[in-house]
Protein backbone atom coordinates (compact mmCIF):
# COMPACT_ATOMS: atom_id res chain seq x y z
CA UNK A 1 0.00 0.00 0.00
CA UNK A 2 1.37 3.60 -0.99
CA UNK A 3 1.19 6.18 1.79
CA UNK A 4 0.06 9.47 1.11
CA UNK A 5 2.21 12.31 2.30
CA UNK A 6 0.96 15.61 3.35
CA UNK A 7 -0.91 17.03 6.23
CA UNK A 8 -3.64 14.67 7.54
CA UNK A 9 -7.00 15.47 6.39
CA UNK A 10 -8.24 15.05 10.12
CA UNK A 11 -5.76 17.82 11.94
CA UNK A 12 -7.13 20.58 9.36
CA UNK A 13 -10.57 19.53 10.52
CA UNK A 14 -9.70 19.67 14.46
CA UNK A 15 -7.84 23.20 13.30
CA UNK A 16 -11.23 24.62 11.63
CA UNK A 17 -13.40 23.37 14.93
CA UNK A 18 -10.97 24.75 17.38
CA UNK A 19 -11.58 28.21 15.50
CA UNK A 20 -15.29 28.04 15.06
CA UNK A 21 -15.10 27.25 18.94
CA UNK A 22 -13.45 29.79 19.88
CA UNK A 23 -15.32 32.43 17.54
CA UNK A 24 -18.51 30.97 19.39
CA UNK A 25 -16.89 31.72 22.90
CA UNK A 26 -16.12 35.46 21.85
CA UNK A 27 -19.70 36.17 20.71
CA UNK A 28 -21.30 34.15 23.94
CA UNK A 29 -18.54 36.19 26.49
CA UNK A 30 -19.74 39.81 24.75
CA UNK A 31 -23.43 38.82 24.71
CA UNK A 32 -23.21 37.38 28.38
CA UNK A 33 -20.83 41.15 29.12
CA UNK A 34 -23.67 43.19 27.36
CA UNK A 35 -26.11 41.42 29.80
CA UNK A 36 -24.70 42.17 32.70
CA UNK A 37 -24.09 46.07 31.73
CA UNK A 38 -27.59 46.38 30.70
CA UNK A 39 -28.91 44.85 34.18
CA UNK A 40 -26.20 47.27 35.96
CA UNK A 41 -26.39 50.53 34.37
CA UNK A 42 -29.25 49.95 31.58
CA UNK A 43 -29.76 49.86 28.31
CA UNK A 44 -26.70 51.93 26.97
CA UNK A 45 -24.38 50.37 29.22
CA UNK A 46 -23.47 48.37 26.05
CA UNK A 47 -22.38 51.31 23.85
CA UNK A 48 -19.06 52.42 24.71
CA UNK A 49 -18.21 54.58 27.72
CA UNK A 50 -22.26 53.62 29.15
CA UNK A 51 -23.36 56.61 27.12
CA UNK A 52 -26.17 56.82 24.72
CA UNK A 53 -25.63 58.90 21.35
CA UNK A 54 -28.55 59.21 18.91
CA UNK A 55 -27.88 61.28 15.52
CA UNK A 56 -30.97 62.59 13.60
CA UNK A 57 -33.00 65.14 13.03
CA UNK A 58 -34.44 67.28 15.11
CA UNK A 59 -38.03 69.04 15.77
CA UNK A 60 -35.56 72.02 15.29
CA UNK A 61 -32.66 70.60 12.92
CA UNK A 62 -30.10 68.23 12.71
CA UNK A 63 -28.56 67.73 15.80
CA UNK A 64 -26.77 64.68 18.03
CA UNK A 65 -28.21 64.06 21.60
CA UNK A 66 -25.94 62.54 23.99
CA UNK A 67 -26.94 60.99 27.14
CA UNK A 68 -24.37 60.04 30.07
CA UNK A 69 -24.06 60.53 33.80
CA UNK A 70 -27.69 62.07 33.82
CA UNK A 71 -27.27 64.89 31.43
CA UNK A 72 -28.61 65.05 27.96
CA UNK A 73 -26.78 66.99 25.68
CA UNK A 74 -27.26 68.47 22.01
CA UNK A 75 -26.16 71.09 19.77
CA UNK A 76 -28.89 72.50 17.70
CA UNK A 77 -29.12 74.67 14.75
CA UNK A 78 -30.98 77.60 16.59
CA UNK A 79 -30.46 81.30 17.74
CA UNK A 80 -29.61 81.26 21.15
CA UNK A 81 -32.73 83.75 21.73
CA UNK A 82 -35.43 81.21 20.54
CA UNK A 83 -33.77 78.46 22.73
CA UNK A 84 -34.46 80.34 25.66
CA UNK A 85 -37.84 80.88 24.95
CA UNK A 86 -38.59 77.63 23.76
CA UNK A 87 -37.47 76.32 27.45
CA UNK A 88 -39.44 78.48 29.11
CA UNK A 89 -42.43 77.39 27.58
CA UNK A 90 -41.53 73.60 27.31
CA UNK A 91 -41.01 73.67 31.25
CA UNK A 92 -44.53 75.76 31.23
CA UNK A 93 -46.24 72.79 29.13
CA UNK A 94 -44.53 70.15 31.74
CA UNK A 95 -45.89 72.23 34.59
CA UNK A 96 -42.02 72.36 36.19
CA UNK A 97 -41.51 74.79 39.37
CA UNK A 98 -38.83 77.22 38.08
CA UNK A 99 -36.54 77.96 40.93
CA UNK A 100 -33.61 79.83 39.34
CA UNK A 101 -32.97 81.60 36.29
CA UNK A 102 -30.07 83.30 35.07
CA UNK A 103 -29.72 85.33 31.84
CA UNK A 104 -26.44 86.27 30.62
CA UNK A 105 -25.18 87.44 26.64
CA UNK A 106 -23.91 83.99 25.52
CA UNK A 107 -25.30 82.03 28.30
CA UNK A 108 -28.19 81.05 30.37
CA UNK A 109 -29.00 78.54 33.19
CA UNK A 110 -32.63 77.49 34.61
CA UNK A 111 -33.02 75.39 37.29
CA UNK A 112 -36.70 73.56 37.92
CA UNK A 113 -38.46 70.90 40.22
CA UNK A 114 -41.15 68.70 39.34
CA UNK A 115 -43.87 67.91 42.06
CA UNK A 116 -41.92 64.91 43.33
CA UNK A 117 -38.65 67.54 43.73
CA UNK A 118 -36.48 65.82 41.47
CA UNK A 119 -33.96 68.64 40.08
CA UNK A 120 -33.92 69.40 36.59
CA UNK A 121 -30.88 72.45 35.25
CA UNK A 122 -30.89 73.33 32.01
CA UNK A 123 -28.19 74.97 30.29
CA UNK A 124 -28.29 76.87 27.10
CA UNK A 125 -24.93 78.29 25.34
CA UNK A 126 -24.68 80.59 22.38
CA UNK A 127 -21.76 78.64 19.99
CA UNK A 128 -22.27 81.24 16.99
CA UNK A 129 -25.31 83.33 15.90
CA UNK A 130 -27.28 79.67 14.25
CA UNK A 131 -25.67 76.84 17.05
CA UNK A 132 -26.65 76.23 20.27
CA UNK A 133 -25.40 74.22 22.77
CA UNK A 134 -28.58 72.79 25.27
CA UNK A 135 -27.39 70.62 28.22
CA UNK A 136 -30.39 68.86 30.42
CA UNK A 137 -28.89 67.81 33.99
CA UNK A 138 -31.36 65.41 36.24
CA UNK A 139 -28.37 63.95 37.94
CA UNK A 140 -26.47 61.10 38.00
CA UNK A 141 -29.10 58.53 39.86
CA UNK A 142 -32.09 61.37 37.86
CA UNK A 143 -34.34 59.63 35.65
CA UNK A 144 -32.61 59.30 32.25
CA UNK A 145 -36.77 59.66 31.18
CA UNK A 146 -37.08 63.16 32.17
CA UNK A 147 -34.42 64.01 30.47
CA UNK A 148 -35.13 63.48 27.44
CA UNK A 149 -38.25 64.33 27.69
CA UNK A 150 -37.41 67.93 28.34
CA UNK A 151 -35.48 68.32 26.04
CA UNK A 152 -37.63 66.50 23.34
CA UNK A 153 -40.40 69.37 24.43
CA UNK A 154 -37.69 72.19 23.93
CA UNK A 155 -37.16 70.85 20.44
CA UNK A 156 -40.70 70.39 19.70
CA UNK A 157 -41.07 74.19 21.09
CA UNK A 158 -38.15 75.23 18.91
CA UNK A 159 -39.67 73.48 15.77
CA UNK A 160 -42.52 75.99 15.92
CA UNK A 161 -39.30 78.99 15.44
CA UNK A 162 -38.70 77.68 11.98
CA UNK A 163 -39.92 79.42 8.76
Amino acid sequence: MDKVVGPPFGSYLITRMRMKVSTSKSAVMLAVLCILLAGTYGCTACLVGSSAATVGAGAAGAGVTRFEMGRVTRFEIAQYEDVIEASRLAAENLSLNLKEEKIEENRASFSYLDDKDQKIDLLIERRTDTITYIKVDVGIFGPQGLGLLTLNQILNELAKYET
